[in-house]
């Protein structure tokens, strides 16, 4: 008898138990850890010109963004905040991006022996890519320079509708941003 209403009791007590272990505040502490590559990302993202005017600097952005294709669908210049988008054609995917469609091609043919049809010839198409920009303008107190930061972030589309965040870095396109922007700067002050 005893073991009955033991077995009952563990029985209702342990579901409860999961959820409380499933409810019970997480530590926020890997949220405040240094990257080790943020410093990296940083350089690679944001450089310094000796201009002072911040204006100047954006309206020379928005036209190297122009330029290069994106459409600037937002901000406020006045802080010197741009953000854009533009979609492109597929290239070779970042190494992120295998790795999930190698994880999405493996459970297809799992799928695919435990249901018994042929799945593997229903795989999505990546058909397009978008790629987001936001841009941030800031004079340096007490110096002749503004810095320029600029932030990417791409989606894989499929043909079925999916998105999948692709996180790769994209440091060719940070520096042709850059090279760019320094020479519209540049004929900009050859035109004063």
């Amino acid at each position: 008898m005893w073991q009955c209403f033991t077995a009952l009791a563990l029985a209702c007590c342990l579901p409860a138990l999961a959820v409380a272990q499933q409810t019970r505040p997480q530590s926020m502490e890997p949220f405040f850890k240094a990257n080790p590559t943020s410093a990296q990302d940083l350089a690679e993202q944001t450089r310094r010109f000796p201009l002072a005017d911040r204006e100047a600097m954006v309206f020379a952005s928005i036209g190297v963004l122009q330029d290069m294709g994106f459409k600037v669908t937002g901000g406020e210049r006045r802080f010197g905040l741009l953000v854009g988008e533009k979609t492109a054609d597929v290239p070779g995917a970042g190494l992120t991006h295998a790795i999930g469609e190698a994880a999405l091609i493996t459970a297809t043919v799992i799928l695919s022996v435990a249901v018994g049809e042929n799945l593997v010839m229903n795989l999505p198409e990546q058909v397009e890519q978008r790629i987001y920009v936001s841009l941030l303008v800031s004079a340096e107190p007490d110096s002749e320079l503004t810095s320029v930061r600029i932030s990417l972030d791409r989606d894989m589309v499929y043909d079925h509708g999916g998105i999948i965040p692709d996180h790769t870095e994209l440091p060719l396109v940070y520096q042709e941003f850059f090279e760019r922007l320094s020479r519209a700067l540049y004929l900009e002050g050859e035109q004063w």
